[in-house]
């Protein structure tokens, strides 16, 4: 993370964070005056320091208990939606989490505050990449490359990605630019090379990618290119000492054995053609299996759905472990089985699924909330206060968090604080009728009324 530049940049903007929230999202509460039913004075409260938990994030964060930390930083952001470093701060530490999906998402939230933000810019665009977003990547690369005509770097992620969205002159004029700026730039070398033959253009991609080769001989892609540029043009030596080379370093390729099985086909080596061939066919038939598994995970989850809305717990169970065998670190599916679970009452189960979607997306406050019921129900009233807390923080708006909390303040006999967190539920949802039941209940324990 670029702690120096956002907690600058925070304490640049101190005095706008400490304000909080707009005053719209203030919250106007009945202040109880004891033996006075008559007063309806209303004050409003001291909206929130949002710079708070960023900073406490920011201790979360250089102590690598990633977790706080990244909820710290959603409950910044979810206090002032304007907090762009908070946003920034959360997408650097999913990054360090591995979670991808989550950082790209903390990063687009603060590019619709400031689209020319380069620590967002950066890092966002780079995701792309990875996810093999490429039509994302480009609006986002295209602005980095506005910034900085001279970086070379970012015109090279963005030949890239116009040569995988089939852009190719775009991608032959970025990349030709870097080229001539850098000549031994191997990201660049390689993917000139890949755009040649993507355009069946391979001869002129062999000096390319043997430039490659020799800076970077330890990567794989050079080395596979350049064998199937050099089967490309009939020189099929050059192309097995390649490929073989290449599936050194990627075994577990296909398209590595596809190109052997030609070369050793047109160099009359039987043997090794029919062995190059049979590991393609292994290779392939692995992938289509992955690939048919995903594609159960689906109909699985659906099928699990309609088993709950039957009241057929158990047997929902079972089709959502099924899914979650399939990509067992997918924290929705995690969540479903803690909620299952806890609709059959199998509180124990329940909580171990519960904590386990918690530890791995913090930010999901219904995680957190289906965590306080859980521990609600089985009696553990303070784990249960800390989880609705947490919902709450990173929910400021979930009217069922408050009405819980406000359940929860019962049981300590605490009317004042009873009271406050009813209001706040109703005052969310005022068309549910249970919120204001509790709120009446409350201010009658509290010789108040409304």
């Amino acid at each position: 993370m670029k702690l120096a530049f956002l907690l600058w940049a925070a304490l640049v903007g101190i005095g706008v964070w400490m304000q909080g929230p707009p005053r719209s999202l203030a919250v106007a509460v009945q202040e109880p005056k004891a033996g006075n039913h008559s007063s309806d004075k209303r004050v409003r409260k001291k909206p929130p320091d949002c710079t708070i938990p960023f900073f406490m994030g920011v201790d979360h964060y250089q102590k690598k208990d990633l977790n706080a930390a990244i909820i710290d930083f959603s409950c910044a952001a979810a206090c002032n939606p304007s907090f762009v470093e908070a946003k920034i701060a959360l997408g650097d530490a999913f990054v360090a989490k591995g979670d991808d999906r989550r950082a790209l998402e903390a990063y687009h939230a603060a590019l619709k505050l400031r689209p020319y933000e380069e620590d967002a810019l950066r890092p966002a665009a780079e995701l792309c990449l990875r996810l093999e977003s490429n039509a994302q990547a480009i609006p986002l690369l295209e602005t980095l490359v506005r910034l900085h005509p001279a970086d070379t770097k970012t015109k090279t992620y963005l030949g890239i990605a116009y040569a995988a969205t089939g852009q190719f002159q775009k991608a032959g004029q970025k990349l030709t630019e870097v080229h001539r700026i850098a000549p031994n730039d191997p990201a660049a070398l390689v993917a000139l090379g890949a755009l040649g033959l993507k355009t069946g253009r391979a001869r002129s991609a062999i000096p390319l990618l043997l430039g490659a080769v020799r800076i970077v001989p330890d990567q794989y892609k050079p080395h596979f290119l350049l064998g199937s540029a050099y089967n490309c043009v009939g020189e099929f030596p050059d192309a097995v000492k390649e490929l073989e080379i290449a599936a050194k370093l990627e075994p577990h390729n296909a398209e590595v054995q596809y190109q052997l099985a030609q070369a050793y086909e047109h160099l009359g080596f039987s043997v090794q053609r029919q062995e190059a061939i049979r590991r393609f066919k292994a290779l392939k038939e692995q992938s289509k299996e992955n690939s048919d598994l995903r594609a159960r995970g689906p109909s699985l989850l659906h099928e699990a759905e309609s088993l709950a809305k039957d009241g057929k717990y158990m047997e929902a169970i079972e089709f959502a472990r099924k899914a979650l065998s399939l990509d067992p670190g997918d924290d929705r599916v995690i969540s479903l089985i803690a909620n299952l679970y806890y609709d059959a009452d199998q509180l124990d189960l329940a909580r171990r699924y519960a904590q386990e979607a918690v530890t791995k997306a913090p930010s999901e406050w219904s995680y957190h909330y289906l965590l306080g019921l859980i521990e609600e129900a089985t009696g553990q009233m303070g784990p249960a206060h800390e989880s609705f807390e947490i919902a709450v923080r990173l929910n400021p708006r979930c009217a069922k968090c408050y009405d819980r909390l406000g359940e929860l303040a019962i049981r300590t006999h605490d009317s004042r604080r009873t009271v406050e967190k009813f209001e706040r539920a109703v005052e969310l949802d005022r068309a549910n009728s249970g919120y204001k039941v509790h709120l009446h209940t409350a201010y009658g324990a509290a010789d108040q009324k409304p």
